[in-house]
This record gives structure tokens, C-alpha cells and sequence, in this order.
């Protein structure tokens, strides 16, 4: 067997990327207290402050009771986040759902007031949210039943039983995030971002640079079991398509991605 010179090993050596740190070497995920922004009955929306290593930004979280209204927006082709919006004077709050393919298309099941718009596809994602006797569910694609009167299928199922289903990487790609998620007594839509996102923080703004600014997955899951309590999330499209709005009372707001959207989640009191 040839040998190669002690010169080009050392380059080799040189090219070779760091290490990546272990998975128990990551920092953990630290949470503030939340901030009540506008309330309505048993509709509450929140603004939440985090921190992972070197990175922060806000994390905003709308709750009601998991018996409460929730409608499937949806559109036959990705448009702009404004056009699923309602129109009335609420209370409301709504985020982006999930994927689209590169027709532009649904990727997966969508169904809206009763009307199959999307069948489920297994390439849609892991999971799926639904809404079936006025009851949500999350659950994997393989438990789908026809007879649901909401629903959405998106990339990925990320909690379960109350444990995060993302393995923790170094390497994770970080983006602005959008989930559905539920605990024992509560429904959660929830979007974060990185400060870098925000050119200002108050109830109207644009996010930037959403691609590379936010959270990894896991330390999304990692949010949402520990500071929601969540059993079971759904992940939403996120990165320039991450977006959300609420009309509560007085309170409006909305916080713009760069980016299309093909469906939304609606919850009401």
C-alpha cells in the first residue's frame, strides 16, 4: 500500500472541518417570563423572551381552550399570508400552516370546513393537526381517518406524549419557526424569531433574513414541551414563510414573513 507524504497528510489534516460539539455540549434553551399582549375571553396572546448560547429573540404564543373554534384557511396556490387572513373585527389570532410544493401546491392533507382540498400525501410530513367533533388532535400520518372537519398536514411531528421526537444536532439549520401545538387543557399556535429578524418589536413588523435567524428544531420541541407544557406539536412551514396575526379588541398584530403561504391555522374563544 503507497504512502502519502508527510506534507500533503498535514494538509489533509488542515482541510479537515472541527469537530462539532456533542449533542450534550449544546447549550441549553433559557426562557423569561411571558408578557400578556392582548386578551379576549379565554383567548390569550403572549410574547415570550429566549436565549440559546449566544443567540436570543422573542417567541410569540396564542392559547385557548383545546374545545375552542379552529378553522383550516387555505388557498389552491401559495399566496400572501394577508389573503387567508378573516376579515371581521374578531378575536382572532392566526399563523401561517404548512408547506408548499415547487407547483406552489399543498404538499399534504388539507381539509377546510368539511371540504377535502388536499389528499394526504406520505411525502406531506410525519404528522398531521385536525379538528374532529370540535376536538384537536396531532397525530402521525399513519393514524389518518377520513371524517375530520379541519385539517393540515405539514413537516414535521416534533413532540409526542410530551417528549421531543428532534434529535439535538450542532449542525441544525436555524430559521425563524411556526407551530400548532397541544397540552392537557390548551391549544397553542406559536411563532419565534431571532432578534436579527426584527428590525423593530412592536405589533406591526416585517421579519428579515428569516432563513438563518431563529431556532433549531429541537430546541423549538425542547419550547415548546417545557414552556407550554405541550403532549403533542406539530411543526409549521417556517423560515420566510413564517408569519402570524391576531385583531383582539383594540390589538392588532401582525408579524409579516418575506414569504408565501398556502394554508392557515384560525383559533377563536
Amino acid at each position: 500500500m503507497s504512502r502519502l507524504p508527510c506534507s500533503l497528510l498535514l494538509l489533509a489534516w488542515l482541510w479537515l472541518p472541527a469537530a462539532l460539539p456533542a449533542a450534550s455540549e449544546l447549550p441549553e434553551l433559557e426562557i423569561e417570563p411571558a408578557q400578556r399582549l392582548a386578551a379576549a375571553a379565554d383567548l390569550v396572546l403572549e410574547r415570550q423572551r429566549w436565549r440559546l448560547g449566544n443567540s436570543a429573540g422573542w417567541a410569540w404564543r396564542a392559547q385557548v381552550p383545546r374545545g375552542s373554534p379552529v378553522q383550516v384557511r387555505a388557498a389552491p396556490r401559495a399566496t400572501a399570508f394577508a389573503e387567508l387572513l378573516p376579515e371581521d373585527s374578531g378575536p382572532w389570532v392566526a399563523v401561517n400552516g404548512g408547506f408548499y410544493d415547487a407547483d406552489r401546491g399543498p404538499m399534504g392533507l388539507v381539509i377546510a370546513n368539511g371540504e377535502i382540498l388536499s389528499s394526504l400525501r406520505r411525502a406531506g410530513g410525519s404528522g398531521f393537526f385536525e379538528l374532529r367533533d370540535g376536538w384537536p388532535r396531532i397525530l402521525h400520518h399513519s393514524a389518518y381517518q377520513p371524517g375530520a372537519t379541519q385539517a393540515l398536514q405539514s413537516i414535521d411531528r416534533i413532540v409526542a406524549e410530551g417528549r421531543s421526537l428532534v434529535a439535538r444536532r450542532a449542525d441544525a439549520r436555524i430559521a425563524a419557526r411556526a407551530a400548532v401545538a397541544l397540552s392537557a387543557e390548551s391549544l397553542w399556535l406559536v411563532l419565534i424569531a431571532g432578534d436579527e429578524l426584527l428590525p423593530a418589536l412592536g405589533a406591526s413588523t416585517t421579519l428579515h433574513s428569516a432563513a438563518s435567524r431563529g431556532l433549531p428544531l429541537w430546541a423549538l420541541a425542547e419550547y415548546l414541551v417545557s414552556a407550554l407544557g405541550a403532549g403533542d406539536a406539530l411543526n409549521l412551514d417556517g423560515s420566510v414563510s413564517a408569519q402570524m396575526a391576531a385583531r383582539i379588541g383594540d390589538y392588532e398584530l401582525r408579524i409579516q414573513g418575506l414569504g408565501s403561504t398556502v394554508n392557515a391555522l384560525v383559533v377563536r374563544p
